[in-house]
């Protein structure tokens, strides 16, 4: 318990100095970029969006970490109640699988801030610059990434355990010829843990719904701000060696922009996929002279239909692959406005 709360208090020191450091790049940043320039009205507003949901990200991340510290518990507490269950089925090995990818994604995206930084030094040959940016911009966004890698996590694991319940059922639909009640079980079993798959990612979507839309939106202002100023840059210039260096630095912002929508999105997309498909896969079972082996199979099927539809963050809007389908309609129709 001591060590419980000195762990506390150190993350909520850390927390704070963060948020700190952030606040004084963040107004040295503003006032470098904006105080003495001619800025359009327009380009002024998502100047100062872009920057007040950096801290404001970064500070709701600690704060609902700190709120939400006892949803930590019970969702490791409903993962390991799901892995144990699938023991059963002889399935243990994707904890391993989930933590090799999880740290090379860990090292890529290291290694990715690492670039931009580098990047960004060159460009501007500035220390109090470089580290201003560093402050306003590499350190909320590394923890979002951060935050969102929890969230991603979770969701594949539920997806992963997902397509195990289907590949299951696809045994039990090869093997099934006779001893229907030996199957019955089985397919009980199946139905919870695909019931609990489902439960698991909609409280994880509830818990950081919060942090999901913000995440959205401060994706949106970032590309937009960074798309207008490589044109501002680019238009009517020469090609040379520094508008090269210009378009690269924010190309490799833009991506990770994107890659952030994508480390919400594809998990989702891929979850809703595998669990609808199990709805199919029980279709497929073939009709049996087994009452108890209808019922159970018919459970799970009105189950399956009842659980249709896509993940929202907080209703707010749908977390699969369309929500960029959508982002990417809505900057083509900014480009022909403009």
């Amino acid at each position: 318990m001591r060590n419980l709360k000195l762990g506390m208090i150190c993350q909520a020191i850390w927390a704070g100095t963060l948020i700190a450091a952030t606040s004084v790049s963040l107004v040295y940043k503003r006032r470098w970029r904006l105080d003495g320039l001619n800025v359009p009205f327009f380009t002024y507003v998502l100047y100062n969006m872009e920057i007040i949901l950096g801290l404001l990200n970064c500070t709701i991340v600690h704060i609902c970490c700190q709120w939400k510290r006892p949803r930590y518990d019970n969702v490791l507490n409903q993962m390991v109640s799901i892995l144990n269950e699938f023991g059963k089925f002889g399935e243990e090995q994707d904890l391993v699988w989930l933590r090799y990818q999880f740290s090379k994604y860990l090292l890529v995206g290291g290694f990715y801030f690492v670039v931009i930084v580098a990047v960004d030094a060159t460009y501007y040959w500035k220390v109090i610059v470089s580290v201003c940016t560093t402050g306003a911009y590499f350190v909320p966004n590394a923890v979002q990434f951060l935050s969102l890698l929890q969230y991603a996590y979770v969701v594949i694991f539920a997806y992963r355990k997902c397509r195990a319940v289907n590949a299951i059922l696809l045994a039990v639909r090869y093997s099934l010829r006779s001893n229907f009640k030996s199957y019955c079980s089985t397919i009980r079993t199946l139905r919870k843990q695909h019931m609990l798959l489902h439960r698991l990612v909609f409280q994880v979507n509830r818990d950081f719904g919060v942090l999901i839309i913000l995440a959205v939106f401060s994706v949106l202002v970032a590309i937009s701000i960074t798309c207008l100023e490589m044109y501002q840059y680019t238009h009517e210039k020469t090609l040379n060696f520094s508008t090269i260096h210009y378009v690269i630095y924010s190309a490799l912002w833009v991506l990770m922009y994107v890659c952030k929508l994508l480390i919400v999105l594809i998990p989702n997309h891929l979850m809703v996929n595998e669990r609808d498909l199990t709805g199919m896969i029980l279709q497929g079972l073939p009709l049996v002279e087994s009452k108890e082996f209808t019922n159970e199979t018919l459970k799970f099927s009105r189950q399956v239909l009842l659980q249709k539809g896509p993940y929202t963050a907080n209703g707010v809007f749908v977390l699969d692959l369309t929500l960029l389908v959508h982002v990417s309609l809505l900057y083509s129709h900014y480009d022909h406005f403009s």
